[in-house]
């Protein structure tokens, strides 16, 4: 479970916090596709929509489920978090809807 504690701090933590659980040359795959690697630049991607509420649903040893809800929008979108860990850091993350 110890990939799944480190997901919880990059969903719920501060910056800081989130900061010191990605690997300098993390890759984050978003559900679009989409590419962000490097710490610096996955803590940007991440601080997009900080201020939604994010839910954290249920954990395997290596994934957690979450759910998103938004300010002024009903209900709540539900997406998976798969990490690799490095060092004790997350070097890969993967976003599933």
């Amino acid at each position: 479970m110890f990939v799944a504690r480190l997901l919880a701090v990059l969903v719920t933590g501060t910056r800081e916090q989130r900061a010191s659980v990605l690997h300098e040359a993390i890759l984050l795959r978003l559900a679009d596709g989409t590419l962000c690697q490097g710490r610096r630049q996955v803590l940007a991607s991440l601080d997009r929509g900080r201020d939604s509420t994010y839910r954290l649903l249920d954990a395997s040893p290596d994934s957690l489920s979450v759910a998103l809800e938004v300010p002024d929008v009903p209900g709540y979108l539900t997406f998976t978090l798969h990490g690799e860990a490095l060092d004790g850091r997350l070097i890969a993350v993967h976003v599933e809807v």
